[in-house]
């Protein structure tokens, strides 16, 4: 990721564009959070929005969670925000995020429970950026993420996914 904030596409972008890194995780993605964000150096200049599978009927300490393992800013998203260098931003629970004139929007989930698929919603919106879009996918079970990450891939972005031999829960 360094490498590629540093250098990537970065000529492309407008002087003011933050580049923005989708992480998205379900079973076991707690963990795999942790160990993520606590090997990244907190200066890369990228905002991180952390979608996971979270109950629609509890509050979330996941924000407080990811900040133990990072000197990075971390917000939890439940309405609009503009997006900062070197933030994290994580979904609230009941919530799917997007991108909406450039500012991380958290919305009503738009399918039942049960058909949501939050990981490929945020990913979907990530691929509208073309070759600035980063996204990550961690620890979990499912599908949710792989229609995402092919958005992503056909718009020219890059795709990283954590190795299924280290993850917790690798389908």
């Amino acid at each position: 990721l360094k490498a590629w904030a540093m250098a990537g596409s970065k000529d492309s972008r407008s002087n003011d564009a933050i580049p923005i890194c989708g992480v998205g995780a379900s079973a076991g993605g707690v963990s795999a959070l942790k160990d993520f964000f606590a090997a990244l150096p907190a200066d890369l200049g990228l905002a991180f929005v952390v979608v996971m599978h979270l109950p629609d009927d509890q509050s979330s300490m996941l924000d407080e969670i990811v900040a133990r393992a990072t000197d990075m800013t971390v917000r939890q998203v439940d309405d609009q925000l503009r997006f900062e260098p070197d933030t994290v931003y994580v979904i609230a629970p009941d919530r799917e995020l997007v991108i909406e004139d450039g500012t991380l929007s958290a919305h009503p989930h738009s399918a039942e429970r049960g058909k949501r698929a939050p990981i490929d919603v945020f990913f979907r919106s990530i691929a509208d950026m073309g070759e600035d879009a980063i996204a990550v996918v961690l620890s979990g079970a499912g599908a949710d993420g792989s229609v995402g990450v092919r958005a992503v891939k056909e718009a020219g972005g890059l795709v990283l996914v954590q190795d299924p031999d280290e993850a917790e829960f690798p389908s």
